[in-house]
């Protein structure tokens, strides 16, 4: 189908990598960071880690836009996109459930 297909080209093995590097670049720069200061150190390891960010933006954007263009050759009421929605309905449901539960022992208190 055309919509596996399009959802195949998505570079997740580069979204990983960039995930990690990212998460290393942040790791380095909150290690070298100074409470009220930044030094050269501390301010290189923040560049990169801006950088990282940039990349995985990047990524990210890209991936999006190639699902938004295989959700739209899929459409609205195939098997996708109603399973999709279906799933979207069962977690609010869910996640409402969840939440009327803690008032109500908070009710109960």
């Amino acid at each position: 189908r055309e919509y596996n297909r399009i959802m195949n080209t998505i570079d997740l093995e580069a979204e990983y990598t960039a995930s990690n590097r990212l998460a290393q670049a942040t790791q380095a720069y909150r290690a070298t960071k100074g409470w009220f200061s930044c030094d050269s150190l501390c301010t290189r390891n923040k560049q990169r880690m801006q950088h990282a960010e940039h990349i995985l933006d990047g990524i990210r954007q890209e991936g999006y836009a190639r699902m938004s263009n295989a959700k739209s050759v899929a459409g609205v009421f195939s098997e996708v996109g109603v399973g999709e929605v279906k799933d979207s309905f069962w977690s609010h449901f869910a996640s409402g459930k969840q939440f009327a539960k803690r008032q109500s022992m908070w009710d109960m208190m």
